[in-house]
């Protein structure tokens, strides 16, 4: 069933692409759901398209068979030109959660993006056990290309313990320094 969602989404994700690609501009909305004995899956995607070239992607699908286990996926994709067709900014982020209904769950997810500012980097998971006990992590960095100063940090949390968070953060000249906040 895994192989059937992830090819689902894929190929509902390259239909979008290949749609987007062939207006010059515009809009494309495309979902779809199927149910059975066996289980249900079920997918979406957009795509849109602005009048320099710039544009946006997105899908998610999700499935569960007959005995609770369920996955589900999004991701998306963007991309900003200016007037002249050059690219100012872009980036992606995808997700993904597993689990069984009544018991724990699973979730990872991610993003970069870059312009012409820097670019920040992140990622992230999180999970329950079914019975009560929680946890996760998170580690992002950025780093500036007007002033060469980069942030390292990472986040983590633990039911009944709390959140600890660290962060490193360097100037230009690679010396550390104190993180504003």
């Amino acid at each position: 069933m895994k192989t059937t969602v992830i090819a689902a989404i894929v190929a509902l994700g390259l239909n979008t692409m290949v749609l987007n690609a062939a207006h010059a501009a515009g809009r494309f909305h495309a979902g779809g759901t199927a149910v059975s004995e066996e289980g249900a899956v079920s997918g979406r995607g957009a795509a849109v398209r602005g009048p320099h070239g710039g544009g946006a992607v997105r899908g998610g699908g999700a499935a569960v068979d007959g005995q609770g286990n369920f996955v589900s996926g999004h991701g998306g994709a963007a991309t900003v030109k200016d007037s002249s067709g050059n690219v100012k900014a872009q980036g992606v982020r995808a997700g993904k959660t597993t689990g069984k209904v009544g018991s724990g769950v699973q979730h990872q997810g991610g993003m970069a993006a870059q312009g012409t500012r820097g670019a920040v980097k992140s990622t992230g998971s999180f999970s329950t056990d079914g019975a009560g006990g929680a946890s996760g992590s998170r580690s992002t960095s950025a780093q500036s290309s007007t002033t060469d100063a980069s942030y390292q940090g990472s986040t983590s949390y633990q039911k009944g313990s709390g959140a600890t968070h660290t962060s490193t953060c360097t100037n230009a000249a690679g010396q550390t320094v104190p993180c504003a906040k």
